[in-house]
């Protein structure tokens, strides 16, 4: 059960999600691209959200929820992915929200 919580490791803007293959300890990662989404409109912000949902559920596997310990470390595994992922989105979303305002800026004179 270990294992999935080690999955959660880490997720770099792209966005993408890092972890362990639960069969072989090997790194693993799922890409979620934001290519065409205004990240600096909420709608974009809120599509790119559910993409990282979904790949850090990918990247953590299905939890038995019959097992509470294999539970438990599928949910612990899948927040910090998400923790980590959006925390890195921020980054894509704050330059994205600065060009948006240097192009309404510049329109405006």
């Amino acid at each position: 059960m270990n294992y999935l919580v080690n999955r959660a490791a880490t997720v770099a803007l792209l966005v993408t999600v890092l972890g362990a293959s639960a069969a072989t300890g090997e790194p693993v990662s799922r890409r979620v691209s934001y290519a065409g989404i205004d990240l600096a409109s909420e709608a974009g912000r809120a599509m790119l959200d559910r993409r990282i949902v979904h790949a850090a559920q990918d990247i953590c596997g299905v939890s038995d929820i019959a097992d509470l310990s294999a539970r438990r470390a599928y949910d612990q595994c899948r927040a910090e992915a998400i923790r980590n992922a959006r925390a890195s989105a921020q980054v894509v979303i704050a330059r994205a929200e600065e060009r948006k305002a240097a192009v309404q800026t510049a329109s405006a004179r």
